[in-house]
């Protein structure tokens, strides 16, 4: 199985190259620069010459707050280009994994979004990955599957794990948002479940649309708390800061300029359904994620 990813700099990217190598897999590699997702002719080129089982769209326009104000260029990148990839795919019969956002969500619900629930994207970003969506899922003759994630951590690139352990051990107090609920998302365990759903997703048994989510739910208060408590046992951490709440309101006056969802938890249980077990709980992968850093770290020094 010859599987090609696209936006293979970011974070599901680099966790999906450090998997382990497996006989029947072939990685194809794009990074944003090598492949834009907007251009048709180079998306059919490089299909045409790399002839690719499966595309793994990870490429997306991901300023939450910029996208206020670059509508364009976000609906281009998170709307107009997983429509081309669709088009090209159902062209080539190849089939297409297409990555999407707890932001799809009005943020309104009291316990966790399911599939079938209405979305109502609250912010230019959520229109437009909402947008990407429907344009993959009416797209004739493709085999599609959407996977709607959220709050993605791991070792690789920017993410909420790594700016507050980088602050913590600087030594400086936080203020944490404790009123926005989701789901946290280790990049290598989204890596590990995609792999395992090909198979199914080429042999048509699968729906075209599931949540991937580590289990449970937390605020990134609830996050930040476990982040240095989870640092401290493994000792990379030595002295603790200062954690303290505060409300959206007070957090994001005069700094972000797009809605968050307040509650955009996702219920990952027909994920588990088609994985046949249960993602680990949330606690669990920070706890992994922490030591990756750590790990990484070492030998970096």
């Amino acid at each position: 199985m010859r599987v090609l990813i696209t936006g293979a700099g970011g974070q599901l990217g680099q966790a999906l190259l450090a998997l382990p190598p497996r006989a029947d897999t072939e990685w194809l590699l794009f990074t944003r620069a090598q492949l834009d997702i907007t251009d048709r002719q180079t998306v059919q080129r490089l299909v045409a010459k790399y002839r690719p089982d499966v595309i793994i769209n990870t490429a997306a326009y991901t300023g939450v707050d910029k996208a206020e104000t670059d509508s364009e260029q976000a609906f281009t990148v998170n709307a107009k280009g997983p429509e081309i990839l669709a088009q090209v795919c159902a062209e080539h019969q190849v089939a297409l994994v297409q990555l999407s956002t707890d932001f799809v969500f009005s943020g309104s619900a009291t316990q966790p979004y399911t599939e079938a629930d209405t979305t109502g994207p609250q912010s230019v970003y959520g229109r437009s990955k909402l947008a990407g969506e429907q344009a993959v899922l009416k797209s004739p003759g493709v085999q599609a599957l959407v996977l709607r994630t959220s709050w993605l951590c791991s070792r690789y690139g920017d993410n909420f794990v790594k700016t507050l352990l980088a602050k913590m051990q600087q030594g400086h107090a936080l203020q944490v948002v404790n009123d926005q609920i989701g789901s946290f998302t280790l990049a290598d365990d989204l890596a590990g479940w995609i792999v395992e759903l090909l198979p199914l997703l080429r042999q048509g048994k699968l729906p075209p649309l599931l949540h991937a989510a580590n289990s449970g739910q937390c605020s990134w208060y609830d996050l930040a708390v476990a982040i240095q408590k989870t640092a401290v046992e493994q000792g990379v951490l030595q002295q603790p800061v200062a954690i303290t709440p505060v409300s959206t309101a007070a957090y994001s006056a005069g700094k972000t300029l797009a809605p968050r969802p307040a509650y955009s938890a996702l219920d990952n249980r027909l994920l588990s359904r088609y994985l046949f077990q249960t993602p680990q709980s949330w606690q669990q992968a920070l706890a992994r994620c922490v030591a990756g850093l750590h790990t990484s770290s070492d030998k970096h020094s």
